[in-house]
């Protein structure tokens, strides 16, 4: 007949049922060995592992590709779960890893959001004049000439080249004291000291302790490690104070 259908029924046997059962049990103990809880070496004197070998030793080879077959099903469910077959250590371990892991790929998620975060003012794009650019020069010049542990720390670094560049314009500037404030910036990549010019209410950013005093730009000198979003202007009278200046 064209529409035949064709049922087999057959029952499962004690040896079904035992070929089953000990491949369950092979499956456990590879996923032991696998994450930890158990070694190789600790096989040769286990009771499962005697136990195992002797049931094994007794199939016939029929039954023994059963269970290989059994064994390989059990296997891949089993290993789905690794925490289910690893000792305390191992499992604290496993555990250490991923949550590590976990913070290394969040560091460097949010890192780059940290580091565009707002400042206290965003940094103008702002063309020096040329009398402003004269004027900047000739206090780089004096200040790199007469700069001294201003606040007496023992040393000589960029505090006191923004202070002795603030104090200098000052003096020979007198007029326009109001317009050179000294600005800290502190981030992950630079903790520094130096000095902001005003002109026409954009503000020039200095660094008083540059090589060349006619490059004296910031974002020239200190490329990718400065990030104006990181300025403090509000320390001006903070630092001057250091120098016994008030």
């Amino acid at each position: 007949m064209e529409n035949e259908f064709r049922f087999v029924h057959r029952e499962e046997t004690f040896n079904d049922l035992a070929v089953r059962e000990l491949a369950a049990g092979r499956s456990a103990c590879i996923c032991r060995i696998q994450f930890g809880c158990c070694t190789k070496d600790e096989c040769a004197s286990c009771d499962i592992g005697r136990q195992y070998r002797n049931c094994y030793n007794q199939m016939n080879d029929y039954d023994k590709q059963r269970l290989s077959k059994y064994v390989s099903e059990n296997y891949v469910r089993d290993s789905l779960y690794p925490g289910k077959w690893m000792s305390y250590n191992a499992l604290r371990k496993y555990t250490a890893k991923w949550i590590a892991l976990i913070v290394v790929c969040l560091f460097f998620i949010f890192i780059p959001l940290f580091l565009m975060a707002p400042g206290d003012k965003p940094a103008d794009v702002h063309t020096v004049s040329q009398s402003t650019n004269n004027q900047i020069i000739v206090t780089i010049k004096l200040a790199q000439k007469y700069v001294k542990d201003v606040n007496r720390d023992g040393k000589v670094n960029c505090i006191d080249y923004a202070c002795s560049f603030k104090l200098i314009w000052d003096a020979i500037y007198p007029e326009q004291a109001g317009d050179c404030i000294i600005i800290r910036n502190h981030s992950l990549t630079l903790n520094h000291l130096y000095v902001g010019v005003y002109e026409n209410n954009s503000l020039i950013f200095v660094e008083p302790w540059t090589s060349n005093p006619n490059v004296y730009d910031m974002q020239t000198i200190w490329g990718e490690k400065w990030n104006p979003r990181f300025n403090k202007y509000d320390e001006t009278e903070k630092w001057l104070n250091k120098t016994g200046r008030y």
